[in-house]
């Protein structure tokens, strides 16, 4: 009995042994290398259309508004709006797009509006901080700026809209 118990020992040990060489001959360090691209953040003016409140019989007061890449990285970020001639009670209009050029939702975190000159009004209607909007879609707004000054003068407007990726926080508090 003592013999078939040294026997199973040995063949026990044996095995083990195996099973160890066998184990250390599968164990390697793999090594991976590679590069994770999460998406692209990017949204930029698409379409830009001035008018004014003159009737078809007035013509005095003018708006013409560009859509500019201004850094020079294919992306039209800003908006530039000239307004010569205008004169109290004159309305410039900008009608405009923005649309998500990226490749992840956004949200809009910042509308950077000039400086307000004394006896002009400038708003912007029809886009919001905190709007959302996802690759290939749109936002419309509108720029409309109010001219109560009593003598006539040029004017000129830069707006920008900056987007965050869309689970970032915005302060929607404006």
């Amino acid at each position: 009995m003592v013999g078939k118990l040294a026997v199973l020992a040995l063949v026990i040990m044996l095995g083990l042994g195996a099973l160890g060489v066998a184990f250390a001959g599968w164990s390697q360090e793999l090594a991976i290398d590679g590069t994770a691209t999460t998406g692209r953040v990017q949204m930029e003016f698409t379409e830009c259309v001035a008018s004014d409140n003159e009737g078809p019989d007035v013509d005095f007061g003018t708006t013409m508004v560009e859509c500019l890449d201004l850094d020079g990285d294919g992306v039209v970020e800003t908006m530039v709006v000239d307004i010569q001639r205008g004169y109290a009670g004159y309305t410039g209009i900008v009608d405009f797009s923005v649309s998500n050029t990226g490749t992840v939702p956004l949200h809009v975190s910042e509308i950077v509006m000039p400086e307000v000159v004394d006896g002009i009004a400038v708003e912007v209607s029809g886009i919001a901080v905190g709007d959302q909007v996802h690759p290939c879609n749109t936002l419309s707004g509108r720029l409309t700026i109010d001219i109560q000054t009593s003598e006539p003068g040029t004017y000129e407007f830069t707006l920008r809209i900056a987007a965050v990726n869309w689970n970032e926080e915005v302060n929607n508090d404006e």
